[in-house]
């Protein structure tokens, strides 16, 4: 939903004289949608732009995004420090692809320093919501005597509905 933030004419002896310019309240949503548009035609720092702006005001697909677009480096030039970030924001609004990407961030000391302690964290975190691949990589760790001392309980772990097709997300 647009909404007006402002709109001023001046007029002076009958005749317009200026107009200022007009402002849209976007949603996140919107922010994401402009970002992705220029991502299509690969003009990607206004790309990069827009999906900063979404993220900024807690837009999660654009948070993830440019998680992904800093740590696969293709598009634009790969800095794990910044893909951490984008996760992490994702992660602290509690989405379970956030928190689960975040977690391979920490296992791998890709943009942070390396701890398997907050892998394990953001890994549990996203299995209580259903993400297989933050449960595999918990028994990853767990075999690898990175954590997880006893068997892996899953089914201990508090579930919610499944995420649809997490496949989807690299």
């Amino acid at each position: 939903m647009r909404t007006w933030n402002q709109c001023l004419a001046v007029i002076v002896g009958g005749g317009l004289v200026a107009l200022s310019s007009v402002a849209w309240a976007e949603t996140p949503n919107e922010l994401y949608l402009r970002a992705a548009s220029y991502e299509h035609v690969a003009d990607m720092p206004k790309a990069v732009y827009w999906y900063q702006q979404a993220a900024a005001v807690g837009d999660v697909d654009a948070q993830l995004h440019l998680g992904k677009l800093y740590r696969e480096g293709k598009l634009i030039e790969q800095d794990y420090t910044q893909a951490a970030y984008y996760y992490g924001m994702a992660a602290e609004q509690g989405n379970p692809i956030g928190e689960y990407k975040l977690g391979t961030m920490y296992y791998g000391g890709q943009g942070v320093l390396q701890s398997n302690e907050n892998a394990a964290l953001w890994f549990k975190l996203s299995a209580a919501q259903g993400l297989l691949q933050a449960v595999h990589a918990l028994e990853v760790m767990r075999m690898n005597g990175h954590c997880c001392n006893a068997a892996l309980n899953v089914a201990a772990l508090p579930r919610v509905a499944p995420i649809a097709n997490p496949v989807a997300w690299p």
